[in-house]
C-alpha cells in the first residue's frame, strides 16, 4: 500500500483549493457539509475539521453559525522556494496586488505552467504593490527580476527606477506605468470595449452611457477609449459622448478586500447614478464588479436588467454567469497573460531581446461573451444577484 506524502488535512485543503480555481465553487458558494466532506476523502471528523480551520485562517472560506461553511475568496498560490542561490537566475517571480480575486490566480497558473514547462522555480509574493520590500530582498539575492501590477506612484515610481538602473528586470501585467518604459502584457482593453459597446448599440438600438471608477490606470483609460470610439463611429458627437460618461469615487481603503466587500462598495455609488438615468437604457461597465453594483441598484429602483437596462461587464468573473439575468462581459485570458508575462521575463533575462529595443507591449485578444443582460428577450427576468 502507497505510502502518503502528506497529512490526509491537507490532501482535504488542496481538494477544496482546486475545486474553487476551477469554478466548481464560487465566492458566496456554500461547500459539502463536514460529514459529507468526511465521506468523500474516507476521512475522520478531524481531519476534516483542520481543513476547513486552516482554510478559514487563510481567507479563503467562512463559517456561518447554522448555515454551514462559505467561500470567501480565491485561494492564493503560496509562494514557492524551490531554487538555490546557485539556481537564482532560474527563478519566475510574481508581485501582486492587494486586491486578491481569481483573475490573480488565473495570472499566477499561467506563470507556474511556464516555469514547470522550462524546469524553473516559481515565486510568488501577493501584498500591497507599494511595498517593495519584497523586491529589494530578491534583488539582493540575485533574483535578476520580477512580474508586477503597474503602479504610478512617484516613490514606486523612483523606487523601480533605481532597480531597473542596477539591472533589474521588470514586466508589468495588465497596465503600463507612463513615467518607466516597462515591458507589458496585457489584454486588449481597448479592443474589448469597443466590442461590447458596438453590440449594445446593436442589439439594443439605444445611446450606450460608460459607467467606471475613478481609475488612471492605463487599463481603464483603453477601455473608456475603446467605448468612445465606438460611440463616435455610431454618429454621437463629442458632446453627446461627455454626457453619457459617469465615473464613481470608491474608497478602496478596505482593509479585507472581500468580495462582499467590494459589492457593498460599488452599491450606492452606482444607485445615485441610476436614480438620474432615464430608463430603458444601455450601459457599459467598466468592470464585473461596477456591473454588479448596477444589478443591486436596479433592484432597489424596481427596474430589470435585460428590459430596463442593458449593459455588458468586463472581466467575465464566475458570478458573472450566476447573476440572473446572467450578465454579458468581455472575457479577458488571464492564464495566457501570466504565461506570456513569464516568458518575456525569462527572454529579458537571458538576454534574448535586442539591445536597446522600444519596450515590448504585447496585447492578448479578449472575447465578447454574450448572455441574457444585454439582448432584448420577450421574457426578460428581474435583476437579481447570486
Amino acid at each position: 500500500m502507497a505510502q502518503r506524502t502528506q497529512p490526509l488535512y491537507e490532501t482535504i485543503k488542496d481538494d477544496i483549493r482546486d475545486a474553487i480555481r476551477s469554478g466548481r465553487y464560487a465566492p458566496g458558494d456554500r461547500i459539502p457539509s463536514t460529514r459529507e466532506l468526511c465521506e468523500v476523502h474516507s476521512a475522520s471528523l478531524v481531519s476534516v475539521r483542520r481543513a476547513v480551520k486552516d482554510l478559514s485562517k487563510e481567507g479563503v472560506l467562512r463559517g456561518e453559525n447554522g448555515r454551514g461553511v462559505f467561500v470567501q475568496n480565491m485561494p492564493v498560490a503560496t509562494a514557492r522556494h524551490t531554487a538555490t542561490p546557485a539556481q537564482a537566475d532560474r527563478v519566475i517571480i510574481g508581485v501582486w496586488n492587494a486586491v486578491i480575486d481569481e483573475n490573480i490566480v488565473h495570472i499566477q497558473e499561467g506563470m507556474a505552467r511556464f516555469a514547470s514547462e522550462k524546469g524553473m522555480g516559481i515565486e510568488l509574493y501577493t501584498g500591497n504593490p507599494d511595498e517593495l520590500l519584497p523586491l529589494q530582498q530578491m534583488a539582493a539575492r540575485g533574483i535578476p527580476g520580477a512580474v508586477i501590477f503597474g503602479n504610478s506612484h512617484p516613490s514606486y515610481v523612483e523606487s523601480l527606477q533605481a532597480l531597473i538602473r542596477h539591472g533589474f528586470h521588470f514586466v508589468s501585467v495588465d497596465r503600463s506605468i507612463d513615467a518607466l518604459p516597462l515591458h507589458v502584457v496585457a489584454s486588449d482593453h481597448y479592443g474589448g470595449a469597443l466590442l461590447a459597446t458596438a453590440h449594445l448599440l446593436r442589439h439594443a438600438g439605444m445611446a450606450v452611457h460608460y459607467l467606471g471608477v475613478e481609475d488612471e490606470s492605463s487599463a481603464a483609460t483603453e477601455r473608456q477609449a475603446g467605448y468612445r470610439d465606438a460611440m463616435s463611429r455610431a454618429g454621437f458627437t463629442q458632446a453627446d459622448i461627455a454626457s453619457l460618461v459617469h465615473r464613481i469615487n470608491i474608497d478602496f481603503t478596505c482593509s479585507t478586500w472581500q468580495p462582499d466587500d467590494l459589492r457593498r462598495l460599488h452599491q450606492q455609488p452606482v444607485l445615485q447614478i441610476l436614480r438620474h438615468i432615464e430608463l430603458p437604457t444601455c450601459i457599459f461597465c467598466q468592470n464585473d464588479y461596477v456591473a454588479q453594483g448596477v444589478y443591486d441598484a436596479a433592484q432597489e429602483l424596481g427596474a430589470i436588467v435585460g428590459h430596463d437596462l442593458f449593459l455588458v461587464g468586463y472581466d467575465d468573473l464566475t458570478f458573472a454567469r450566476r447573476l440572473r439575468p446572467s450578465l454579458s462581459s468581455v472575457r479577458q485570458d488571464f492564464t495566457m497573460i501570466g504565461y506570456r508575462a513569464a516568458a518575456l521575463l525569462d527572454d529579458l533575462i537571458r538576454g534574448d531581446l535586442p539591445k536597446n529595443s522600444p519596450p515590448v507591449q504585447m496585447k492578448i485578444p479578449v472575447e465578447l461573451v454574450h448572455r441574457e443582460s444585454s439582448v432584448k428577450t420577450a421574457n426578460a427576468g428581474v435583476a437579481g444577484s447570486n
